[in-house]
């Protein structure tokens, strides 16, 4: 019998793999060579922009506040010395998370106002951020959600997965979707919680623990979500390969609507995009080489509209929820490098420079598009030592890509 990896040990395989191809770059002064990289390197850096000022969590466990127009370093909080979620602004205060505690910190300086144990330690390689309505915080972990108030950070509920024993237990691999009075999230299936009791209002099972749900979106009333499914067999050059369904529900009795399945995996969370659903994935050449691909789907009967594979370009591995942007009738996509399609001819129309570090688009406002760009670690290259960093934020003209700025973060910054 042919054993498959969990979703989990793909995402684990994915900060290998991508390790590996950075240890075979030739990177800034250094010998080509083999790179020595931590094990927590982070590869998804999702800034937030709120009003002119860009909020980033780093991997070293630093939040910093840049000046939106420029670039420049408005403020930056020491929290942890692990990876931060994508931070959560509301009202004049942040909201981030490590992978055990939730902070809530003044917009403009920087001031912690509280802090909260959520969860304890365990595997976190990206982390949900967290979700503010109706005076709570939602917070999701690998086992579970948990809600605070957000005034003072004192615990309203909590809602835990199933224990399951095996390699495979359950766990949410995308961020929560509130909608109204519902929290919507996948794990082993779709999970609909009365978002002030954590009452669990429906949910509909996955067919096996290798089929796992990213982050559900409500599109005219459809809840829609990306599906995994680890349990095909792929090419015997690689150890596992994934499909992707997508997948409509009634929000009201969870009633599936429509399936589609299509090769490739992991996958971005659907957004809309012209009238169409748009997903992205990664896909494998026949060389095992990875590339892009994006699907457009009809929101009414799945049928697949158009697609794009983008070769030589690397998706992020590790997190199978990663950010697809869509602004202006363009589709922002992030990998090796960022890409602007047109949604309507479904052409590229401009590809950035090959970084060395994932790049991700994350919002569009104006005319600059913004994205984050990946941490490293203590490199050792056959050559001169390179410091560790935070990883980055970059804003681009969002018609060409040209590079507006780029703002590197220093781990080793303080006030």
């Amino acid at each position: 019998m042919r054993r498959y990896l969990s979703p989990r040990w793909m995402r684990l395989i994915g900060v290998v793999i991508f390790a590996a191809s950075l240890a075979a770059c030739d990177l800034p002064g250094s010998v080509r060579g083999i790179c020595s990289l931590p094990a927590d390197m982070n590869v998804q850096l999702r800034p937030a922009v709120v009003d002119g000022v860009i909020y980033v969590g780093g991997q070293f466990g630093n939040i910093y506040a840049l000046r939106a127009s420029d670039g420049k370093l408005l403020w930056i909080t020491p929290l942890s010395t692990g990876l931060l979620s994508t931070p959560a602004v509301v009202a004049g205060v942040v909201y981030v998370r490590s992978a055990t505690t939730l902070y809530a910190l003044a917009a403009t300086d920087g001031r912690i106002i509280w802090h909260t144990t959520t969860f304890q330690p365990g595997f976190a390689v990206a982390l949900a951020m967290p979700v503010i309505g109706a005076g709570l915080v939602y917070v999701a972990g690998g086992s579970g959600v948990v809600a605070v108030h957000a005034r003072d950070g004192t615990p309203a509920w909590s809602f835990a997965l199933p224990v399951v024993e095996g390699p495979n237990p359950p766990e949410i691999v995308g961020d929560l979707t509130l909608v109204n009075d519902t929290l919507y999230f996948g794990a082993d299936g779709l999970y609909a919680l009365a978002a002030a009791t954590g009452k669990q209002r429906w949910f509909t099972p996955s067919s096996s623990p290798l089929i796992q749900f990213t982050t559900p979106v409500l599109v005219q009333g459809v809840l829609y979500d990306s599906i995994i499914d680890s349990t095909v067999a792929g090419p015997r050059s690689l150890p596992s390969a994934e499909v992707t369904d997508v997948a409509a529900y009634n929000p009201a009795n969870r009633r599936r609507l429509l399936l589609r399945q299509f090769a490739g995996g992991p996958t971005t969370r659907p957004i809309l995009a012209q009238g169409l659903l748009v997903v992205a994935t990664q896909t494998y050449t026949a060389d095992a080489h990875f590339a892009a691909q994006l699907v457009a789907l009809t929101s009414q009967t799945g049928t697949v509209a158009w697609t794009l594979t983008q070769n030589d370009n690397m998706p992020l591995l590790p997190n199978t929820d990663m950010p697809l942007v869509y602004a202006q009738n363009t589709l922002y996509l992030g990998g090796t490098d960022i890409s602007a399609v047109d949604a309507t001819s479904h052409t590229v129309r401009w590809r950035g420079a090959a970084a060395q570090r994932p790049m991700l688009p994350v919002a569009v406002v104006g005319n600059t598009l913004y994205g984050g760009v990946g941490g490293s670690g203590n490199y050792t290259c056959n050559g001169p030592h390179i410091p560790p960093t935070d990883g980055g934020v970059v804003a681009l003209h969002a018609a060409d890509g040209q590079a507006l700025w780029q703002t590197t973060l220093s781990a080793g910054q303080a006030h």
